[in-house]
């Protein structure tokens, strides 16, 4: 021990940091002679060699030996530098080391607060940072701001704020965080010099302080059952971080109801999906597009009766320089807002639910391990945070999903994406997904792309891939114009190629919702279709997408105000969207190069726009739609551009198309065709060999009244060698014109009384003798619409079909031409048509009510739906007597709509004549069927008038 020196120690190396941890690697060179009492010392300040000035507690790290010494800091303050040291002593000698220091990450503590601003001007914007340490809550950063304008499809302008947070070392949101309040009213942007690691949660929907309902949101509307207070709940909900408040935002839901419902219902938000419609209120319009090159966010709903609405999810992204992780389990949320009802109630006339907002990443590589997701909000009443009663009636629709874009030249794992549209209830229909886009961050310079296999993806939010693993990305341009002196945006996807060979092995998929140009530096040789036709819309319900730069088409609603039958949300979308009715004349469809056609029933096509040279790169407009259920409608078709300094080939047998998408019928009401979209091809030398379709779509079906689609624009500029081929800018065709629109092979009975005085037998003409009526007293016969008609007498003149199966009907259409006379007696209600027991079961039950009436009579419709068996449709009141009316009663089973027609309509200038079903029809199988007297009584309410051509 007399030979005992001095050791060396070391601080040696910092291994790691985190938030709240810290791992050293230091070492005792040199014990000088034995094992060493080594005590590591720590602080905020560097003490030296004080062993008594540290701040922290020194560590004993024991009796060591010469060597590496590893150690791990835990629970330390996030944030802060810290300062070590370390003593080694052998008892004749001691040491101490070098000095070692450290930062440990910020945001791994206490409560992280980004404020975008009150305004647009950013007022009270900043990061916040409450290390809840006792030194209370201090601003760390200050945000810059942003603007940018948005063109919406309906040619609308949004101005956009976004404010955007500087991290020039790299960004660590640390699990250990206690919370992470998002707040502000414009888009967030945190852009990063360095990696990006999320690892608690970050959402756009910031909890109420006391809120009425569990976990309720600041995007919640609630319904008058809950009284406005802002930290409780708002009737209307307010959208934050670039999210649109209720009633609010390019693709407002909207509201309708009022005369036809007797009181509002709201349609939900859409953005990246449409949001379902309310009970009455049609939805908002689709807007912006998948790269999310502009930030905005989703919108709210339609405002409900007592003005309840919710609010859009709202808008953020993280742009890295470096790697991106979400770490597992870690939610990043821009889902849109629902709307509250009332626990006893449910939904009652309500308003409409937000879109989904944005979420986009960008680094070297994206790693997502946790779940982003921007939903759409619930249809009102069926949110699962909802405490009681779903729904009564009328509700708000649910919104559509947002937007997520994925962007990186590196690794992309997405993880777990969610972009579902909210959850129908009742009446209030679902909202349809968002969309995600994944794609390269750098745009490359032009090279050569020769492709004969596998598939092409062309995405017009401005990336390109192939299965291969190739890929590329574009670049988009915006610009606008003027039709009928309204201003119309467009934006325009460019990709840029050296020389273009796509041979016939390669299949092609264009999506996205920008026009596509081709922009190519030589020769360009195309084997493999192109296809941007417009698609028809989904269940009556949603409008028909437009090929890539065209516009939608219209959508279904029902209860337009004041029975007007027309609404802008009926219309198809762009400058040349053929007009939409709810009922009552034929839709019209789209037109762009050529005018579209208004319909076999006084419907208005859209007007033309555009000009022969398409100097303006944009597609076609959609089709108008019919009332809420009916045909769905199609939209525009697309645009593409092919910009070729030297020549260009079309193959044979090769297509590039930008048809309209085809309208069908539905016996409620059609939908129109879209117009056809744009094909601009500017080249040294032009062969096509192949085809260019841009043609109109079709007005499909058996019975379609509506119109077809406007052919689009076809233009081959160059100065050089043309060889045209074939061409083809047709308007689409009505098919079902030149085809019967009589449904003969869904007559169960059709009765044409006709026959002779005299006849026992009243003929089924279906050919199913089973449903041959007995005729009892003696009806005259008399002239009528086709033929000869009955005259039933009011004293003992009917007929009875006795029961067969084929009369036990789940759903059913009854028509009748019918000459009402006044009886002079007290019998006010009198028989037409159907079967049933008296209090127990009626089916397609038809009377005629105040049959004494010194005017009128009118038409009472009655069926058992479940255990009800007087169910029914409002009685419609007719003119007068002694005139022939076209009675038709229908009833679409269960889900569907039962309904009373008079002269083809189902509605007056003041009320509307139909009932949804929601429950099943209850059917007899035993009850005859009856006409010209009571339908569940074949021995009274004889009927006083003339009957003709009775169909079943």
């Amino acid at each position: 021990e007399a030979s005992l020196s001095a050791p060396i120690i070391t601080a040696g190396n910092v291994v790691e940091v985190g938030g709240r941890s810290a791992s050293i690697e230091a070492e005792l060179v040199s014990t000088g002679g034995k094992a060493n009492q080594v005590t590591l010392y720590y602080g905020k300040i560097d003490a030296g060699e004080n062993n008594s000035s540290w701040g922290e507690a020194p560590v004993d790290l024991g009796s060591l030996s010469q060597g590496k010494i590893p150690y791990k800091f835990e629970n330390l303050e996030s944030g802060a530098t810290f300062y070590y040291r370390l003593k080694s002593d052998n008892t004749d000698h001691s040491a101490w080391s070098n000095l070692g220091t450290f930062t440990t990450l910020s945001y791994d503590q206490g409560i992280l607060r980004f404020n975008t601003g009150e305004d647009e001007t950013g007022t009270s914007s900043g990061l916040y940072w409450d290390k809840q340490n006792g030194d209370g809550e201090q601003k760390v950063a200050n945000a810059t701001f942003v603007n940018d304008n948005l063109l919406a499809p309906d040619g609308s302008s949004w101005s956009l704020t976004k404010a955007v947070f500087h991290f020039n070392n790299g960004l660590f949101i640390g699990p250990n965080l206690s919370m992470v309040t998002l707040e502000g009213v414009n888009s967030l942007s945190l852009q990063i010099e360095g990696n990006a690691t999320i690892s608690k949660n970050l959402s756009g929907a910031k909890t109420l302080l006391n809120p009425y309902v569990q976990r309720a949101t600041i995007l919640d509307g609630h319904d008058a059952f809950y009284v406005d207070n802002l930290f409780q709940g708002n009737r209307v909900g307010i959208g934050i971080l670039g999210g649109f408040s209720g009633g609010q935002g390019p693709g407002k839901g909207k509201s309708l109801g009022s005369s036809g419902a007797g009181g509002l219902s709201g349609g939900g938000g859409s953005y990246g999906g449409e949001g379902g419609p309310g009970a009455s209120g049609p939805s908002g319009q689709h807007y912006g597009y998948g790269g999310l090159g502009i930030l905005i966010g989703g919108s709210g709903g339609g405002f409900g009766n007592f003005g309840d609405a919710a609010a859009g999810g709202g808008a953020i992204e993280l742009i890295a320089s470096g790697q991106v992780l979400i770490s597992e389990g870690v939610q990043i949320s821009m889902n849109g807002g629902s709307i509250l009802v009332n626990p006893s109630v449910g939904a009652n006339f309500s308003g409409g639910a937000g879109s989904g907002g944005s979420i986009r990443i960008v680094g070297s590589s994206i790693s997502n391990e946790g779940i982003l997701e921007v939903k759409g909000g619930h249809a009102s009443g069926m949110d699962d945070r909802e405490p009681g009663a779903r729904f009564l009636t009328n509700a708000g629709g649910a919104g559509g999903g947002g937007r997520i874009a994925l962007i990186s030249d590196g690794e992309i794992e997405k993880g777990t994406i969610l972009l579902d549209g909210g959850l129908a209830n009742g009446d209030g229909s679902a909202g349809q997904p968002g969309t995600l886009v994944i794609g390269p961050k750098t745009i490359n310079a032009a090279a050569d792309l020769s492709l004969n296999s596998g598939t092409l993806t062309l995405d017009t939010s401005g990336f390109w891939t192939h299965s291969s693993g190739l890929q590329g990305r574009g670049s988009i341009t915006s610009d606008d114009f003027l039709s009928a002196g309204k201003k119309w945006g467009y934006s325009v996807c460019k990709f840029n190629f050296g020389n273009l060979q796509l041979g016939s092995g390669l299949l092609i998929n264009v999506k996205g919702e920008n026009s596509l140009l081709l922009d190519i530096d030589g020769n360009v040789s195309i084997g493999s279709n192109l296809v941007l036709n417009g698609k028809p819309g989904k269940q009556g319900i949603y409008s028909g997408q437009a090929g890539p730069g065209g516009w939608s088409s219209g959508k279904g609603l029902k209860n337009t105000e004041l029975f007007s039958n027309l609404h802008p949300s009926l219309n198809g979308q762009g400058p040349g969207g053929g007009r939409g009715y709810e009922i009552g004349k034929s839709t019209g469809g789209g037109s762009y190069g050529n005018s579209g056609s208004g319909g076999l029933n006084g419907g208005v096509a859209g007007i033309t726009y555009g000009d022969g040279q398409i100097t303006h790169l944009v597609g076609g407009s959609g089709g108008g739609h019919a009332i809420l259920g009916s045909g769905n409608a199609g939209g525009g078709g697309g645009a593409i551009g092919i910009d070729v300094s030297g020549s260009f080939s079309l193959e044979a047998n090769t297509t590039i198309s930008v048809n309209g998408g085809d309208g069908f019928s539905h016996y409620d009401g059609s939908g129109a065709g879209g117009s056809g979209g744009s094909i601009r091809i500017k080249a040294a030398s032009i062969l096509n060999l192949g085809k260019l379709e841009a043609k109109g779509g079709n007005a499909v079906g058996d019975s379609s009244l509506a119109g077809a689609g406007g052919g689009g624009r076809i233009a081959l500029i160059t100065n050089g060698t043309l060889s045209t081929g074939d061409v083809n800018a047709s308007g689409g065709i009505n098919l079902s014109s030149s085809t019967s629109v009589y449904r003969q092979s869904d007559l169960v009975g059709y009765w044409k009384l006709d026959e002779a005085s005299g006849s026992t037998t009243a003929v089924n003409s279906t050919g199913n003798s089973s449903l041959n009526g007995n005729i009892t007293g003696s009806p005259d016969r008399r002239s009528g619409v086709k033929g000869g008609a009955f005259y039933f007498d009011g004293i003992n003149d009917k007929i009875v079909i006795p029961y067969d199966p084929a009369l036990s009907l789940e759903e059913y259409t009854v028509s009748i031409w019918y000459y009402p006379e006044r009886r002079s007696d007290n019998v006010g209600l009198t028989g037409l048509f159907g079967r049933g027991i008296g209090g127990q079961v009626r089916n397609y039950a038809i009377w005629q009510g105040d049959s004494t009436h010194g005017t009128r009579p009118y038409i009472h419709h009655r069926f058992t739906e479940g255990q009800n068996y007087n169910e029914g449709v409002a009685n419609y009141f007719l003119t007068q007597w002694k005139k022939w009316y076209h009675i038709v009663c229908s009833n679409q089973g269960l889900g569907g709509f039962a309904r009373t027609y008079v002269n083809g309509s189902f509605t007056t200038a003041t009320q509307r004549f139909d009932h949804q079903v929601s429950q099943a029809l209850t059917n007899n199988a035993s009850a005859n069927l009856h006409i010209g007297v009571f339908p569940d009584n074949e021995n009274g309410g004889y009927f006083q008038g003339m009957l003709d051509e009775v169909r079943l």
